[in-house]
């Protein structure tokens, strides 16, 4: 692909990986405003620590997923629009890995998570697969 389209692409994927993860986050996340309010009206909260395995990975983890996988891609095409290349491999690894080892080295606030480092990692392996697929 040429011209502006893979950076249209590139940037309508980040946004829309972006904003399914705060939707995750504020419809499955219990500690969200929606979470106190809609039981008062009789609509059950999916919870975290209830159903499958699957389900309560899919809850408890997938506004991590898109938020690592919109990374990437949001990276991308702003180095894309200023005319650089190939530093966004670098930067989305260090920005999405490099909070949760950071929160166990103690340097940030926080709780450092296995299952978080994995799915940030899968979240940055799976966009640099869509921008390897759409630059190429």
């Amino acid at each position: 692909m040429g011209g502006k389209r893979p950076v249209v692409t590139t940037a309508a994927l980040a946004f829309g990986f972006l904003m399914l993860g705060v939707l995750c986050y504020v419809f499955f996340n219990h500690e969200t405003y929606l979470s106190h309010v809609l039981p008062q009206f009789g609509i059950p909260f999916p919870r975290s620590s209830s159903g499958s395995l699957f389900h309560r990975i899919a809850i408890g983890y997938a506004a991590d997923l898109l938020w690592a996988a919109a990374m990437p891609l949001a990276i991308q095409t702003v180095l894309q629009l200023k005319g650089k290349k190939q530093v966004w491999l670098a930067l989305s690894v260090v920005v999405g890995c490099g909070y949760e080892l950071s929160q166990k080295a103690g340097w940030i606030a926080g709780t450092f998570d296995w299952i978080d480092l994995i799915v940030y990692s899968v979240g940055t392996v799976l966009s640099l697969w869509i921008i390897h697929k759409i630059w190429r």
